[in-house]
Parts: structure tokens; sequence; C-alpha cells
């Protein structure tokens, strides 16, 4: 997998404006010496290791493939934006979407073109 770092830079800016914290405090939360590093990473002039990766993600309290999505295969990132709705939900709201995907699948197999 190779990782797409403009994407992942954007997606972390995404979530840190989201959670109202500056690059300083981030930097600090994370333990890097100068926030000008997560300003690099959110840019994407600059690669950073798995761990910063994880450690941001921690620090922004999100999961590791919802800040490195844009680089997975196409296929997990629509299982993981399926996911993400779903997380979104009510219980009820689930079961009702769950009950409506279920019904869709049959209609779409018993039109699918046979090979």
């Amino acid at each position: 997998m190779e990782i797409n770092y403009i994407k992942l830079g954007d997606r972390i800016r995404f979530y840190r404006t989201r959670a109202a914290i500056s690059q300083e405090k981030l930097s600090e939360l994370i333990g890097l010496s100068s926030f000008q590093q997560i300003s690099n990473i959110e840019t994407g002039r600059t690669s950073t290791t798995l761990e910063t990766i994880v450690n941001i993600a921690h620090a922004l309290n999100v999961s590791v493939d919802q800040l490195l999505i844009d680089s997975l295969p196409e296929n997990a990132q629509n299982k993981n934006d399926l996911n993400s709705l779903l997380l979104d939900c009510t219980p009820e709201e689930v079961s009702i979407l769950v009950e409506n995907f279920t019904d869709l699948k049959k209609v779409l197999s018993k039109y699918q073109i046979k090979e």
C-alpha cells in the first residue's frame, strides 16, 4: 500500500480543526519538537512514520484507517465509508438500514447478469 501523503495531510487537518486543536497543541500531544512538523505533514511536504500517524490518530480520537482511507484499495474504502455511516446511526437506524441493504442485495442479485 502506498500512502497518499497529500490526502493524509488533508484528513489530519480536517480532524484537527474539527477537534479545535492547533498545530502547536497537536505537536505537543504527540511529542514532536516543532509544530512545523505538523504543518509539513498536513501539506504533504514530508512523509511520516507509522508511529507518528498512530499517535496523531490517538490524539485526534480517530482511527488510523480514518486517516489512511484514501490510501486503501477502493473496496476497503467503500467498506470503511459504510462503517463510518453506520457508526453515526442510532441502533434503530442501523436495524432499518441493514434490513434495507438485505432487501436491496436480493433485488440486485436477482437482476444481475450471469456471465
